[in-house]
């Protein structure tokens, strides 16, 4: 056998022997490919286009988060957010105010994220309600917050009963439920998805809102403006509001509206 000669002072059946152990190592463990990264914008103004991502990962510090509302955020869904219809073509753009003053456009490359269904595919067999989705960095800006980001769960559709003490609806089982054709109806004329737009539009308002309140003893809340605007130059106003629960880490929903919402004490 070809190379066990500069081994001739081990016997030949252990030489073979090593031999074949190694060619089992080679031919029986391929290697094993790198999971792609979860959809994202590097930051709150990147341009680049999300990407599919990989499994989810389960927060087992997640605490139960319990409410005295009677019911949840889907009520504030029957407010309409659809753009006027000089908006509703080709053309219309989004952006938001950075906070020097600069304006900072949705990412123009519509064709990949047309494309994508990633947030309508992630949480749908059935992981954990406390599988993370994705982090989103905020300021550790009051005294009740924990960490230094807001978390987007997998979540629940609906609270389980509307016992005060019951755990309220959350994360995006339950933004997608009432909220997806709000942000659809503010992405698709530019080309682009319901959370692909969501997922861009929440890296603002939680780095940089125009306002935070303390909503009440166990909700803080979150907005920001963002600005439409058509090829004939008009302009219009939709708002981003996220709630957060009581430690200020859990997102509890996420939705678009036609004016400021965020109610409390400013912070």
């Amino acid at each position: 056998m070809p190379g066990i000669a500069k081994f001739h002072w081990l016997p030949r059946r252990l030489v073979v022997s090593l031999f074949s152990l190694v060619l089992l190592g080679i031919t029986t463990y391929p290697a094993v490919a790198k999971p792609s990264p979860a959809p994202d914008h590097a930051a709150a103004g990147s341009s680049a286009a999300p990407t599919e991502g990989p499994a989810l990962t389960l927060d087992t510090d997640a605490a139960v988060e319990s409410d005295s509302i009677t019911t949840d955020e889907s009520a504030f869904s029957l407010e309409g957010v659809t753009l006027p219809a000089s908006f509703r073509v080709s053309g219309t753009r989004s952006y938001v105010l950075d906070a020097s003053g600069a304006r900072v456009y949705f990412p123009a490359d519509v064709a990949s994220r047309a494309a994508s269904t990633w947030w309508d595919g992630v949480c749908t067999d059935g992981e954990s309600r406390y599988a993370t989705v994705k982090d989103y960095p905020r300021e550790k800006a009051h005294s009740r917050m924990e960490r230094t980001y807001a978390r987007m769960y997998c979540g629940k559709k609906d609270r389980d009963s509307e016992e005060p003490l019951s755990e309220a609806a959350f994360g995006i089982r339950h933004i997608r439920a009432y909220h997806k054709s709000q942000f659809a109806k503010l992405a698709s004329w530019q080309g682009s998805t319901w959370g692909n737009w969501m997922h861009w539009a929440l890296r603002w308002v939680m780095s940089e809102p125009s306002l935070r309140t303390v909503q009440n003893a166990n909700r803080f809340c979150y907005e920001k403006p963002f600005n439409f605007t058509n090829a004939n130059g008009e302009a219009v106003t939709r708002y981003v509001v996220a709630l957060l629960g009581k430690t200020g880490v859990r997102i509890m929903t996420a939705f678009p509206r036609n004016k400021s919402y965020c109610l409390g004490v400013q912070f």
